[in-house]
């Protein structure tokens, strides 16, 4: 029964990393396509990641039942093959039910993006949490004794390989499903090694791989992601779908009109005279010779032709996905004129590091409805922005809302924003229009926007005397501004408030708020624990952690220096190659292993915790280099996945039971913490807390679970 397993050591090896690199591929497309279809915030992603650990968990469990009878490799087998046919059905699935289910243009709640990705994933994690049980199973009937620690670690390193593929390879050349045959041809030559190995028949492996070879082909004629993509955007003509580095771009075609989206989110519309008026006129009508102007992202051919009225020296435009310009370029004609300068760079770095003073800087960004949009509207950003205006320069940016009425979670959002102006400039005004326009200065600033123009001699379509009253928007905006609370909540880079209020508007359209959405995962968290061992109980706790370190880490770099899907594969790589040498470092060191030293490990994880927000403080305070900053954000990712692989090899010896029982158990119960962790410390912990504040709390969490250990001897 076993005669595979014993003479094909090295082939079971290859099926465990396989299953790491495919899971982790699978589990950044199902991220990334939710997010791309349900809005870009930490929630949903938080609900998507985890679903997929709760998920995963099940499957983990289960598995001790699935592993007692029957033929472990045939099981082996069956499971790797689902596992590389589903993902491919499920990301189709996603925009099939949300074609279904759902109008087009219509963004569904958490409720309904918990069930949809609950039902969308459930076959692929339940199964892929399945095998990591089997795997133990196997390995312990391979070397004759329990080796769960070992394809913990296999895993990991599969998952290190599955996330420097992925970002500099599939999202180079590939799309989602091409990327999706890549591992399903991947998992598919593991099976049939296997079943080779095995002696089974193979008939039934060739037709799997016929079937996979006529779909190469037809896909080589037939654009799956775009056909897929067109099931979200209704009416409207795919002219461009492209996967980035920097996230997903989609041109849609409405009529004559050209819609930009990049990773769902509506980033511009040609031809729209309106917003591009209001965008460059607001502002621009603030200064007596605009003369440098930058420029932050935005429908750039539609704005360069009202910037282009003013006797302006010198544009900047700042744009960090190249990609985004040359569809720009390619669908508009649009080419820079001599004037103007493009930059493709993050914009924070790139306001650092210029030289260059401006008369005004145009902000044409999202609301702050995510960590990474979020850091454009914070204090340090605005004071970044004060150094390089010349005196009396303008800032603008817009906010959707109420032209005449801001409250409840609108007004909190508005309150927020409007104060961290107020504390860095003399003047803040608002100007009602398409969308509400935010203007500060530290010169005058005026409500007479076509009076100006007039005098100006700038004629436009839109924002003219016909249908803007001077009078009506100094009223209006006054109002607006007066309706807006002071509030003693400042954005700051390390404590996101913004994005806080941004998702509870967000919430606004639903009826719910923050916090009602999240208290159930809360309680959870407070009571699962009770219903845990030990061992089990301590692995919860660093699992907890561990996925609260990454999102904290993957905050700090994103504010620090912004680049951020160009190195999360090396980040997420970080921490895989901790966990991958923390899994085997007991048996390389010849470690005993006893409750005492898990307990100290336990106290260690806490130490990492703190660690983290050391190094944000003294950056913020010493302004440290960026190198060493770097280093050690690095750093903390490899070690802290170290100490949770440690933990999780300790915990697997010490826990008394079958190999099946032991893995499932562990293993769910990290899982399940990092189901808690994802959620809670993106959407709630670090918005409430502040960055610092949070790694203080989950290393005060550590030392708790440190304490009781010892109470009860360890």
């Amino acid at each position: 029964m076993y005669r595979f397993l014993i003479k094909n050591e090295n082939v079971l090896q290859i099926s465990v990393i396989t299953t790491g690199f495919t899971a982790l591929i699978v589990q950044v497309i199902f991220l990334r396509e939710f997010l791309n279809i349900f809005s870009g915030n930490e929630l949903v992603a938080g609900i998507v990641l985890s679903c997929w650990m709760l998920l995963t968990a099940v499957g983990s469990y289960a598995g001790k039942w699935f592993s007692q009878k029957g033929d472990l490799n045939r099981k082996i087998i069956r499971l790797q093959v689902a596992v590389a046919l589903l993902p491919a059905f499920s990301v189709f699935s996603i925009y099939l039910m949300k074609n279904l289910m759902l109008p087009p243009g219509t963004l569904p709640g958490p409720g309904i993006t918990f069930l949809f990705s609950f039902l969308i994933m459930a076959l692929f994690c339940i199964f892929s949490g399945m095998l990591f049980t089997l795997f133990a199973s196997a390995f312990s009937k391979l070397f004759y004794k329990p080796k769960t620690h070992s394809v913990y670690g296999l895993e990991a390193a599969g998952s290190i390989a599955g996330s420097l593929v992925f970002t500099f390879i599939c999202l180079q050349f590939f799309g989602v499903f091409q990327t999706l045959i890549v591992v399903a041809a991947a998992n598919l030559t593991v099976a049939t090694l296997m079943q080779a190995s095995a002696g089974y028949s193979r008939t039934g492996m060739h037709l799997l791989i016929i079937t996979m070879l006529m779909w190469v082909i037809v896909n080589m004629f037939f654009d799956f992601d775009s056909q897929s993509k067109s099931l979200v955007f209704g009416n409207q003509r795919i002219v461009l779908n492209k996967e980035t580095p920097y996230g997903n771009i989609v041109v849609t075609k409405s009529g004559e009109q050209y819609n930009f989206f990049e990773n769902g989110v509506s980033m511009f519309s040609t031809d729209n005279l309106a917003t591009n008026e209001e965008t460059v006129h607001f502002a621009l009508a603030q200064t007596e010779k605009p003369e440098n102007v930058l420029v932050v992202s935005g429908d750039i051919a539609g704005l360069w032709a009202q910037i282009d009225k003013y006797p302006v020296e010198r544009v900047d435009y700042v744009e960090i996905n190249h990609e985004m310009i040359v569809a720009v370029s390619a669908i508009t004609g649009f080419s820079f004129p001599e004037k103007m300068i493009a930059h493709y760079s993050d914009a924070r770095h790139f306001i650092k590091k210029t030289k260059n003073r401006y008369n005004a800087v145009l902000l044409n960004v999202p609301a702050p409805g995510n960590a990474g949009l979020n850091r454009f509207f914070t204090v340090e950003f605005y004071r970044e922005v004060k150094q390089i205006l010349v005196r009396g320069g303008v800032i603008s940016f817009s906010l959707a809302g109420g032209s005449n009425y801001l409250g409840g979670s609108t007004g909190l959002l508005y309150s927020v924003v409007v104060s961290s102006l107020k504390s860095v400039f003399k003047n803040v005004l608002i100007i009602p229009g398409q969308t509400n326009c935010i203007l500060a200065s530290d010169g005058e600033l005026t409500h007479q926007i076509t009076t100006v123009l007039k005098k100006k001699g700038i004629g436009n379509e839109y924002v003219n005397h016909y249908y803007f009253d001077d009078q009506q928007l100094a009223s209006r905006g006054t109002e607006l501004l007066n309706q807006i609370e002071n509030t003693s909540q400042l954005n700051h880079d390390f404590n996101p408030v913004a994005y806080f209020a941004a998702i509870n508007y967000w919430l606004s359209w639903y009826g719910q708020n923050l916090r009602n959405v999240v208290w159930p995962v809360v309680l959870l968290i407070l009571v699962f624990p009770f219903l845990l061992k030990r061992y089990a109980l301590g692995m919860y706790v660093a699992g907890f952690t561990a996925t609260s370190l990454e999102v904290l880490v993957l905050f700090a770099f994103q504010v620090l220096f912004g680049n951020f899907y160009q190195s999360l594969a090396l980040l997420i790589a970080a921490f895989m190659a901790g966990l991958a040498v923390g899994a085997f470092l007991p048996g390389w060191l010849k470690m005993s292993v006893t409750p005492r030293k898990f307990t100290l490990n336990q106290a260690l994880i806490g130490f990492i915790a703190v660690f983290l927000p050391a190094i944000v403080l003294f950056h913020v305070k010493w302004e440290a280099a960026e190198a060493f900053i770097l280093l050690l954000l690095f750093l903390v990712m490899f070690f802290s996945g170290v100490l949770t692989a440690v933990h999780f090899a300790m915990a697997a010896v010490l826990q008394k039971n079958d190999v099946s029982t032991v893995a499932s158990k562990i293993y769910s119960a990290d899982l399940l913490g990092s189901a808690g962790g994802a959620l809670l410390v993106s959407v709630l912990i670090i918005p409430s807390c502040g960055l610092t504040n949070t790694g203080f709390l989950l290393g005060a969490l550590n030392l708790v679970a440190t304490a009781l250990f010892f109470m009860k001897g360890g």
